[in-house]
């Protein structure tokens, strides 16, 4: 197990924040403008993979997650506009480390299919969670089974936590397979407000 710690992970959560310039999202917005890396952070990427013994999973709007081991992944925030959670990884992590316990207070935390937040910054600078493979990146009777049951399930199962979710989070990439039944593993995106007339 790669024994990274708190303070390791904080350390490098900082400089992944600052690496790039507050970026936010909006109904002009080019949507591979928002996901490209900085040469900031990508000569960070080559360093925390080196140094730390990690590889990079993969990165979105609003985070960049790497694999720490075989049981671990964690979800770095990049910086965005700060109302926006879409762009601002910081604020992604806070909602889902929101949602996470307030389900887990209340035992419910398995029935809503979110995948679970193993541990994180109070400042929400970095979050882990297990190292799962997406439905995309999994053998096809699971892709199957996705297709033939699967999200229906899933999408039923988050409804009632609709107006906490954006249920359009509900894709094969942000899908895996934990404890035997599709889990979504990004859910801290709020949904849309919608505009009343």
């Amino acid at each position: 197990m790669n024994d990274v710690s708190q303070s390791t992970l904080t350390t490098w959560g900082q400089k992944f924040v600052e690496a790039r310039d507050p970026i936010s999202h909006d109904e002009d917005s080019d949507p591979d403008e928002l996901i490209d890396l900085t040469e900031t952070e990508k000569d960070l990427i080559d360093s925390f993979e080196n140094e730390e013994n990690a590889t990079l999973a993969g990165y979105g709007e609003s985070r960049i997650v790497f694999n720490l081991d075989s049981s671990r992944v964690v979800l770095f925030a990049r910086n965005g506009a700060e109302e926006d959670d879409f762009t601002n990884g910081r604020l992604t992590n806070e909602n889902e480390q929101h949602i996470f316990t307030r389900l887990t207070e209340h035992d419910m935390i398995e029935q809503f299919n979110l995948l679970p937040i193993l541990d994180g910054h109070a400042d929400n600078l970095w979050i882990l969670k297990p190292n799962i493979r997406s439905v995309t990146e999994s053998d096809t009777w699971v892709s199957e089974a996705w297709d033939e049951h699967g999200k229906e399930n899933l999408w039923d199962n988050l409804q009632p936590l609709g107006d906490h979710i954006h249920l359009m989070e509900v894709q094969p990439a942000n899908v895996c397979v934990w404890n035997g039944s599709f889990n979504l593993f990004d859910y801290g995106t709020s949904p849309p407000e919608i505009e009343e007339d």
